[in-house]
């Protein structure tokens, strides 16, 4: 990136990940969890809909284990899954959260790719500069193929 670099990974026990990364001219540090991976919007839109109602503690606990409201395989998943999902969406406002509950399909997907990207700094990074990059060159592509 910027020269002489060294990155350095950390795995938690629970599945998250840090990069670091130290160059002559910053450090970069990132926290993720990576074993849940996607947007989970079915499974968002339920706990948008229990953050609005104001759930917490032990109805919370109640919702994601006896009810398994997220219809987990087992309450180890359904409590990850919940975990991630609530801390995605804690970050946004309750506006928001309507967004994810009441909106249609993609509207809901915008909301929770929004919350996704505040919530994780590698995945916003990555659309940035990756990603970027990728629908720039694409549009080139395009332009100078069928620009004749």
């Amino acid at each position: 990136m910027y020269g002489r670099e060294k990155t350095g990974i950390v795995q938690y026990p629970r599945g998250g990940l840090k990069l670091e990364m130290v160059s002559d001219r910053t450090t970069i540090r990132y926290s993720a969890n990576i074993c849940a991976g996607s947007l989970k919007v079915p499974e968002s839109r339920i706990v948008a809909g229990l953050l609005l109602k104001g759930v917490s503690g032990d109805d919370w606990h109640h919702a994601m284990v006896e009810q398994n409201v997220l219809q987990a395989r087992n309450t180890v998943s359904a409590v990850r899954i919940g975990r991630l999902v609530r801390q995605r969406l804690e970050l946004m406002k309750p506006d928001l959260w309507r967004l994810v509950r009441d909106g249609s399909g993609p509207v809901a997907t915008q909301a929770i790719l929004a919350a996704a990207i505040k919530h994780s700094p590698l995945l916003g990074d990555f659309l940035d500069l990756v990603v970027r990059e990728q629908f720039r060159y694409y549009y080139v592509f395009v332009i100078e193929r069928y620009d004749t």
